[in-house]
């Protein structure tokens, strides 16, 4: 195969090339100019082109080349042209129309330069010469390597590929699950009652470090009119676990009725009271109030569905305090809008952190099914071609 690749093109808003020849190196067709055209298309198909695609390409052709304009005095030429690559596996052929212009210079050996008119010159070329060489090429590839087809190839290099990241990925799985897994169990003697008395369908508070509340069973009903709006009244036995004296303790509450598939109400606003001066290490009986209001002059107590159902279940969240010295407090994590950075502020409440671990842990331990999945397959199709390989 003629070796005719040289290097030195440059890409840009226009493409020059500076040429070393004497002569009359302006006009369009001159030797020199399509020399430089030649040799700039064979550098761009060596950097586009996959490794070993360019031993396919035979001969590349500047051909219909037309002399669109000239000055006066004879120092430009306006071209255009056509580029046509030859490959030696089809008679078809790969073309790129082109346009450029011949600029007489001076100073040392250069005499002319050619300016490519659209900075997109070389935009096809390359995808219509691979479509050509494509099958031929990959053919080659397969059979090198010792495949009856490409696409085995390809499986086998996918394989091989995979195991080679997979095992560790594999240790980083394993180590993630196991410190999740002690996390889990460190924090799920708290969390234990807690969903115990969920699964009864007993009203809950969420285990926080703040309070803990002993489950209550409630009834579906009108609830107590307050002003204009009606609550949702119930009576729970409340622990102060924390260090702080409260006397205001403001709740969220996700309100569930006829079992536990989806809430009927979220974030409800829930207060309690008596709780002024409750003091650390202190059990009160408290009232627990859930705001009923859906809007303006609605409350939930007066739709169908709660007319209708049969039991409530209500999950409490701790959100906000009041400490007897007056100064408020957030419970949990929570979102400062009026903060400049680190918008989310806080730590997430027991109950939540147990959810984030337990979530995460199913995630990852499902990553880990399927990736064992997957290099058990793998091994069995890099293991089979070597079998094979041997048996040849």
């Amino acid at each position: 195969m003629p070796n005719i690749m040289k290097f030195g093109a440059v890409l840009g808003a226009s493409v020059v090339l500076a040429g070393c020849l004497g002569g009359n190196d302006v006009e369009c067709d001159s030797s020199v100019t399509k020399k430089r055209i030649i040799t700039d298309f064979e550098q761009h198909l060596r950097k586009v082109l996959p490794a070993g695609a360019m031993d396919y390409v035979s001969n590349i052709d500047v051909a219909e080349i037309v002399t669109l304009g000239a000055d006066k005095e004879a120092k430009t030429r306006s071209c255009e042209a056509k580029v046509v690559v030859h490959t030696n596996v089809s008679d078809v052929t790969a073309y790129q129309g082109i346009r450029y212009a011949n600029q007489s210079v001076s100073g040392g050996d250069e005499t002319t330069r050619t300016v490519y008119e659209y900075i997109d010159t070389f935009q096809y070329i390359g995808k219509n010469v691979f479509d050509i060489v494509k099958v031929p090429y990959q053919d080659g590839i397969a059979k090198k390597a010792g495949f009856d087809s490409y696409e085995k190839y390809q499986e086998y290099e996918g394989a091989k590929s995979r195991l080679a990241r997979s095992g560790k990925e594999l240790a980083e799985l394993q180590a993630a699950i196991s410190q999740l897994n002690s996390e889990v169990q460190e924090i799920y003697p708290a969390i234990a009652p807690v969903e115990a008395a969920i699964r009864d369908g007993k009203t809950v508070m969420l285990t926080n470090h703040y309070f803990s509340m002993q489950p209550v069973m409630i009834k579906v009903g009108s609830g107590e009119r307050s002003g204009f709006n009606r609550n949702l009244v119930f009576a729970a036995e409340l622990k102060n676990t924390s260090s702080i004296t409260f006397d205001t303790l403001y709740m969220n509450a996700d309100v569930y009725i006829n079992g536990q598939q989806s809430p009927f109400q979220t974030k409800q606003f829930t207060t309690v009271a008596p709780d002024e001066g409750f003091k650390p290490g202190e059990t009160r009986k408290v009232k627990i109030s859930v705001s009923g209001s859906t809007g303006i002059g609605q409350d939930f107590l007066s739709t169908t569905a709660w007319k209708e159902a049969k039991s409530v279940q209500i999950l409490l969240v701790p959100s906000k305090y009041k400490d007897s010295s007056g100064q408020e407090g957030q419970i949990g994590k929570y979102y400062d809008a009026f903060a400049f950075r680190n918008k989310n502020k806080g730590e997430p409440i027991v109950w939540e952190r147990y959810r984030q671990l337990t979530d995460e842990l199913r995630d990852k331990t499902a990553r880990q099914e399927r990736l064992k999945e997957q290099v058990a397959k793998d091994e069995s199709i890099v293991g089979g071609h070597a079998s094979g390989s041997q048996a040849s």
